[in-house]
């Protein structure tokens, strides 16, 4: 029982009012107030030369934020967000309201110093922080020092824990007074009309989406024969959008899988949506046992990672002016839209890392400024698992973009989509 009249929540990455950890905790107090906080480290330039974050993957922020506001309104919760180091805000805030606070636990180098920060700042108060957005939820096992390097052996373990869970959801919000206004003035994002994530952002829209591609469309029974596709918004879920910045759950999406699978279809193609929900969690499991290592140039090998340094390469590739089509053609959906599918997105990172022999650090920043599904645990694991210096058995994933193209694209539809 919290001993607080007031609490609050630390948005992050859970950017969400259904399905919160933390919701038992706050629906004991009288009042809850919402705080999201956007480091500058998160939108200033990088060591590249570039920003960590692009204006379009902002204003897509904006949107989840925006619906995140007008979901808490109406339940009579305040949503404030500030602009500057959560560890200078958020003990400010917690102290002016004598509150307790809870966030979601986060791994990456900067947002987890800025934690730990906050926990050293306030000590002695009441905080509930915890691991989310999980699958295979990190309390059920201890990897001491042995973490699952391939993917196979995280699976086994992963699905001999989820076999039979439920999926059930956390409580609701309740309200906590009249309703609220929103603020938040309305993004100016533009959504290009060839793209193939055509969605805005937001719990509601990520909800609808959800739906739509199971229950609708049917789309999840065909996924596993459509997954590779290139062009239009039903060849993949596009799950990701929502769960990058978790205004949908990795629980919200299983619980309504399972409901599909029961009364409309349970088959190979439902499985593999789960399937590659496990990929993301290994990567999220990964960062969380190995924490700055992570992002080390050479991974976890023990083998120095060496690359050349060409600013040339690298603009080619980043503007999509290389000698291959098929890479052209991904990279200049990737700037027109801030998307790009995951057949296109392994085949341009092993073009830049194993064709023209670069950094693979600077096209996944690349990658952090414009993907407006960005995930830093999918980014940085996928990269190193094509580049070979983590997460891959085989020590890499080169493709022959040739091949690929005549594979994926034999009719040119999609090459002609983006370079004509």
């Amino acid at each position: 029982m919290s001993t607080n009249k007031t609490h609050i929540h630390w948005f992050g990455n859970d950017l969400r009012f259904t399905d919160q950890p933390f919701a038992v905790r706050a629906n004991e107090c009288e009042t809850i107030i919402g705080i999201y906080v956007l480091d500058p480290k998160r939108i200033e330039y990088n060591e590249w030369g570039f920003r960590n974050m692009s204006l379009n993957r902002l204003q897509s922020l904006r949107e989840h934020l925006i619906n995140l506001e007008k979901n808490l309104g109406g339940l009579g919760i305040h949503l404030l967000v500030k602009y500057g180091s959560p560890s200078e805000i958020i003990p400010e805030y917690v102290k002016e309201h004598s509150a307790s606070l809870s966030f979601m636990n986060e791994y990456a180098t900067d947002e987890r110093k800025e934690q730990q920060l906050v926990l050293e700042k306030l000590r002695g108060e009441e905080i509930y922080n915890y691991d989310g957005n999980f699958l295979f939820d990190p309390v059920n096992i201890d990897w001491q020092d042995n973490f699952a390097h391939s993917f196979s052996k995280f699976r086994k373990k992963a699905e001999r824990y989820l076999r039979n869970k439920q999926y059930d959801l956390h409580s609701d919000l309740k309200s906590f007074g009249e309703e609220i206004r929103p603020t938040l003035k309305k993004s100016q994002r533009s959504i290009d009309n060839k793209t193939a994530l055509p969605f805005r952002g937001g719990e509601e829209e990520g909800e609808n989406r959800l739906n739509d591609y199971l229950f609708e469309t049917n789309n999840a029974s065909r996924y596993k024969e459509t997954r590779n596709g290139l062009l239009g918004k039903d060849y993949s879920t596009k799950f990701s959008y929502w769960l990058s910045v978790g205004a949908l759950s990795p629980n919200m999406i299983m619980r309504k899988l399972k409901d599909y699978e029961q009364s409309e279809c349970s088959n190979k193609s439902t499985y593999w949506i789960f399937f590659e929900l496990l990929w993301r969690d290994w990567f999220r499991h990964a960062c969380k046992f190995y924490e700055d290592q992570f992002f080390f140039k050479s991974g976890t090998s023990e083998e120095i990672w060496t690359s050349r340094d060409s600013e040339i390469a690298f603009e080619e590739w980043a503007q999509g002016n290389t000698r291959k089509d098929f890479v052209n053609a991904n990279m200049k959906e990737l700037r027109a839209t801030g998307f790009m599918s995951n057949r296109g997105r392994q085949n341009v990172a092993s073009y830049l890392v194993h064709d023209q022999d670069q950094d693979w650090r600077k096209g996944a920043a690349w990658f952090e400024n414009q993907l407006v599904d960005y995930d830093v645990y999918s980014n940085i694991g996928n990269w190193q698992y094509v580049t070979g210096t983590a997460f891959n058995p085989k020590g890499g994933a080169k493709f022959n973009i040739d091949f690929q193209s005549e594979r994926h694209d034999n009719k040119e539809k999609y090459r002609n989509h983006w370079l004509k």
